[in-house]
C-alpha cells in the first residue's frame, strides 16, 4: 500500500497544501537543538517534488531550520509519551487541526515489559481515536533501534512492541483504512553506527541519526523519488550462496535465477517478505530490499541483485 496512491498525490501534483501533523514522543519533539526528524525529511520530501505541504499542530518548539513562518514549526511531539498518552489527545487534535496525514513515531516509551499483546491493543486504541476522521492517512513509523554500550542488538526489551505495533498496522489495513507501515526499528540496523546518537543518549539521534530516520519514512510515504534522482544504480552483485545475512545499505533489486529457489528478504519498508517459489526467474521483485536473509533462503542458483549507490536518503 503506498499512502500516495491516494488523492494525496494528485493534491500534491496540483499545488494544493497537504497538512501534515507529526506526532510522537521526544523523537518527534527534537533533542539536542533539533527539530527531531521533522526538518529533514520535509528537505527529502521537497527534493523529491512534494514541496507543498505543510506541519501542523499545537507545539512550536525546536524549530531547528524547519523555516521562517510558524506554521512549519508546529507538531504534535511530547517527551516522555506514551501511545497510551497520545492516544488521550489525538482525536481532538484531528478535530482542531484537520490534517490529511499523520505521521506517528511511538513506541520507545512503552512501558517496560509490555508484551506484544499489549502493544497491539494501544496502537489499535490510538488508530481507533485517530481514524474518527476516516479521511485520515496515516504513517506508522517503529520505535528505532536504541544505541548500547554493550550489544544494541539485543534490544529485546522492546522487541514485543515493536512487533505488536506491526499487527496493529496490519489490523488497520484489513479495515480498510489508508494506513503504511515504516519499519525503522529494522531498517535502520542496517548499516547502523553508534554515531548517529548524541553523545551521552542512548535513545536520542544527533541530525545524522534524524536524517537516516526521516530517510525510512520518505521511502515509506512515497516508494520511490519523484523529480529527482536518489540512490541511482550502481552495479550488479550475484550471490551463489547465504551463509549469512546479506545487507544492502542504500537499496537492491532482487532477482532469482531458478524460479523454484526460495529467498527471504528485508525491504527497504522495514517487512520481512518471502519471495514465493513461484515467482518468475529473472524478474526482479518490485520492492527495492535492504538484506538477504539467511534464514528462510534456500538456492540452487545465484541471486542477481542491482545495488544502489549512495543517495539523499541515506
Amino acid at each position: 500500500m503506498n499512502i500516495y496512491a491516494t488523492d494525496l498525490k494528485t493534491r500534491f501534483q496540483e499545488g494544493r497544501v497537504v497538512r501534515v501533523m507529526a506526532m510522537g514522543d521526544s523523537l518527534t519533539a527534537g533533542t539536542g537543538g533539533t527539530s527531531g526528524w521533522r526538518s529533514p525529511l520535509k528537505r527529502i520530501m521537497s527534493a523529491w517534488g512534494y514541496s507543498n505541504w505543510e506541519y501542523v499542530g499545537s507545539q512550536t518548539s525546536n524549530p531547528d531550520d524547519l523555516g521562517e513562518y510558524v506554521r512549519d514549526w508546529r507538531h504534535e511531539g511530547y517527551g516522555g509519551n506514551t501511545v497510551a498518552q497520545l492516544t488521550s489527545i489525538v482525536r481532538a487534535r484531528v478535530a482542531t487541526f484537520r490534517p490529511d496525514l499523520i505521521i506517528l513515531v511511538a513506541g520507545t516509551n512503552s512501558p517496560p515489559g509490555q508484551d506484544r499483546a499489549g502493544a497491539r491493543a494501544d496502537f489499535n486504541a490510538w488508530f481507533s481515536e485517530a481514524f474518527a476522521d476516516e479521511t485520515l492517512r496515516v504513517l506508522s513509523v517503529s520505535r528505532p533501534p536504541q544505541k548500547s554500550s554493550e550489544n544494541w542488538l539485543v534490544d529485546s526489551v522492546m522487541e514485543p512492541v515493536v512487533q505488536g505495533h506491526k499487527d496493529a498496522v496490519r489490523d488497520q489495513q484489513n479495515l480498510g483504512r489508508a494506513v503504511v507501515y515504516a519499519g525503522s526499528h529494522d531498517l535502520l540496523r542496517v548499516g547502523w553506527s553508534n554515531l548517529w546518537y548524541l553523545p551521552s543518549d542512548n535513545t536520542h539521534f544527533n541530525r545524522i541519526g534524524y536524517a537516516r530516520l526521516a530517510g525510512v519514512m520518505a521511502r515509506a510515504l512515497v516508494g520511490e523519488p519523484c523529480g529527482a534522482t536518489v540512490g541511482a544504480a550502481m552495479g550488479s552483485t550475484v550471490l551463489a550462496a547465504v551463509a549469512s545475512d546479506q545487507d544492502f545499505p542504500f537499496g537492491a533489486t532482487v532477482a532469482k535465477s531458478v524460479t523454484s529457489d526460495a529467498v527471504r528478504v528485508l525491504t527497504w519498508r522495514g517487512e520481512t517478505v518471502d519471495i514465493p517459489t513461484t515467482w518468475p526467474a529473472h524478474t526482479p521483485w518490485p520492492v527495492p530490499i535492504v538484506r538477504v536473509m539467511s534464514t528462510g533462503t534456500t538456492l540452487t542458483g545465484p541471486l542477481i541483485l542491482s545495488t544502489f549507490a549512495p543517495g539523499a536518503l541515506f
